[in-house]
């Protein structure tokens, strides 16, 4: 398999950069070049807040962060990741399956790993806003209180200050 390049055409220099490996390439095999948008991943911002988030939940319900978190990843970020990601859904659709067949301990294990394994780096600043939203919304279903919302909040949440 050949090496797959990503160049992120955020100035002049990487346009050109990216010209420059075009004309570079041998022609005699057939390439693929993929356009889109590109989608940054979590802010510092959303990763501080989470952690804020996971903090102060977990005093509240006597638990610790990394408790507070393996349950959030599967709860929400595990669906985001599935409806997202195609090859995400393939892989737990996969362990569906397993459970389906009546392996579900083997099932239960491959879903705990997964869910051990899926990191909030990945999520992409919209994933990560609607991941923190479903913990808030969570946290006011369960009568906990969070800290207020500041300026850390509105920037990870994408809120310009007035």
């Amino acid at each position: 398999m050949a090496e797959q390049k990503t160049i992120v055409l955020k100035s002049p220099e990487a346009l050109q950069s990216a010209i420059d490996h075009l004309i570079m390439l041998p022609t005699d095999q057939v390439y693929e070049v993929v356009i889109r948008v590109h989608e940054r991943n979590r802010s510092g911002a959303q990763n501080s807040l989470l952690w804020v988030f996971y903090t102060a939940i977990g005093n509240q319900l006597g638990e610790t962060k990394d408790a507070i978190h393996l349950r959030y990843k599967r709860q929400f970020l595990v669906p985001i990741y599935t409806r997202d990601d195609p090859g995400y859904a393939a892989m737990i659709e996969a362990v569906r399956k397993v459970h389906l067949m009546g392996h579900k301990e083997d099932a239960k294990a491959l879903g705990d790993e997964i869910v051990r394994l899926t990191s909030t780096t990945t999520a992409t600043v919209k994933q990560f806003a609607e991941y923190l939203t479903d913990i808030e919304h969570d946290a006011i279903d369960k009568q906990l209180r969070l800290p207020a919302k500041d300026e850390v909040y509105n920037l990870a949440m994408g809120v310009k200050n007035s």
